[in-house]
C-alpha cells in the first residue's frame, strides 16, 4: 500500500457518509509534479472503495491525460492519432462489411436450408458463426437476414469464392487489401502512443 502524501486529506462534508483519502501514487513524466491517488470510502460495510487519479503538474497536463482504463497517463497527440487511425479503419472497412453481408446472405438464400438449424450448422461449419444456437435463433426472431448474423471474412477463401462466382472478386480483393492496410497504420499509431503508469513501479 503506497505511503500517504504530505498533505494527505480526509474530506469530510457534514452529512456526508464518504472518506477521501489522497495519496502520492507516482512522479509525473516530466519529474517536476505528482500524480495522486484519490480513493473514496462509504460508511457502510457493502461499498467498495472508489480510486481515481489525478494527474498534478501544470506541465505535463498540456502534453499527458489519464487513458480510459485509468491505468496509465498516454500522450494526448499520440493517443489522438491513434484514434484517427482507428477511425479511418472502422470507416473503411463498411463498404467491405457491406459487399460481405450480401454474398453471404445471397449464399444462404441459394442453399435454401430446410430448418434455421440447418442453417445455423452450415454457418458453423463454414467457420463463419461461433456462437450458440440459441442466439442464432434470437436474431433471426429480430429479422436479421444471414448475412448480418454470420461473419464471412472469417473465411476469406470461401467468401472470394463466392464473390467470384458474381464477378467481383476484384472487388472485394480490393476492399480487404484498403481494410488490412488501414488496420496496420492504426496498429503502428496505437503501439507508438506512450504510455506511464500512474502507480509507482515496485
Amino acid at each position: 500500500m503506497p505511503s500517504p502524501y504530505s498533505y494527505r486529506k480526509a474530506r469530510q462534508r457534514q452529512m456526508s457518509t464518504s472518506d477521501t483519502s489522497t495519496f502520492d501514487s507516482n512522479v509525473c513524466p516530466c519529474g517536476r509534479g505528482r500524480i495522486l491517488k484519490h480513493v473514496t470510502t462509504q460508511d457502510n460495510p457493502w461499498s467498495s472503495a472508489d480510486i481515481s487519479y489525478e494527474l498534478s503538474c501544470a506541465s505535463c497536463e498540456v502534453d499527458w491525460m489519464l487513458e480510459s482504463t485509468g491505468v496509465a497517463l498516454v500522450s494526448r497527440r499520440e493517443e489522438i492519432e491513434s484514434n484517427a487511425a482507428r477511425e479511418v479503419w472502422l470507416e473503411g472497412g463498411r463498404p467491405l462489411h457491406e459487399l460481405a453481408e450480401t454474398l453471404v446472405s445471397r449464399y444462404f438464400s441459394r442453399f435454401a436450408a430446410k430448418s434455421k438449424k440447418a442453417e445455423w450448422q452450415e454457418m458453423q461449419r463454414l467457420d463463419i458463426y461461433t456462437s450458440n444456437y440459441r442466439n442464432f435463433l434470437q436474431d433471426r426472431a429480430k429479422g436479421k437476414q444471414p448475412g448480418q448474423i454470420a461473419y464471412g471474412l472469417r473465411n476469406r477463401s470461401w467468401l472470394t469464392a463466392l464473390a467470384k462466382e458474381e464477378g467481383r472478386d476484384s472487388e472485394l480483393a480490393g476492399l480487404i487489401a484498403a481494410w488490412d492496410a488501414s488496420r496496420a497504420e492504426w496498429e503502428r499509431a496505437e503501439k507508438s502512443v506512450r504510455r506511464w503508469p500512474v502507480n509507482r513501479r515496485t
